[in-house]
């Protein structure tokens, strides 16, 4: 038996079609009765319209002892653009008798900015006058405009179309 978890709602199971508002850190759970093969455990993953993609032992950690091998444990945390996704998840135990487990899910993660500050602050004439802001996108938007403001409340200059890429994003002025 083949069973997926998502984030906050390990307890409940990962229903196809599902919308996350997060990254999601899956939990996969492997069971069976007799016993698995760990050898024949494949997690495939990608976008959904397009070939899924072999995971890397490097991009999940897995729990199995051959020991008690009637349950593994698997943990995949990816780092995703907002989109839909599909994971799918084979495994065998020693008789042979194959387990299938299919879903796809939207990634829905709100915009949100963070990290955000300036270097040198205050601007300092030996740098050339010049200051970077540097700031993290959890999902990139349609655009990112900076407004620079005095201490007065002046607006000073403002900054149109600057990088919005997802991830950490840095600006010079």
């Amino acid at each position: 038996q083949v069973s997926a978890r998502a984030n906050e709602e390990l307890d409940e199971p990962l229903t196809d079609g599902a919308v996350l508002t997060e990254q999601p850190r899956f939990k996969i759970i492997l069971t069976d009765d007799s016993a698995l093969d760990e050898t024949t455990f494949r997690f495939n993953f990608g976008s959904l319209y397009e070939a899924l993609d072999p995971l890397d032992a490097s991009d999940f950690t897995q729990t199995f002892d051959p020991a008690a091998p009637t349950s593994a444990n698997i943990t995949y945390a990816p780092d995703l653009a907002n989109g839909e996704y599909q994971l799918q998840i084979t495994a065998a135990d020693t008789s042979e008798n194959i387990a299938e487990f299919v879903t796809t899910f939207t990634l829905n993660e709100k915009v949100t900015l963070g990290e955000v500050f300036n270097v040198p602050n205050p601007v300092d004439r030996t740098f050339g006058g010049k200051t970077f802001f540097t700031y993290h996108l959890a999902q990139a938007p349609d655009a990112v405009t900076i407004k620079i403001y005095s201490v007065n409340g002046r607006l000073l200059k403002t900054l149109d179309d600057v990088s919005a890429n997802r991830g950490t994003n840095e600006t010079g002025w």
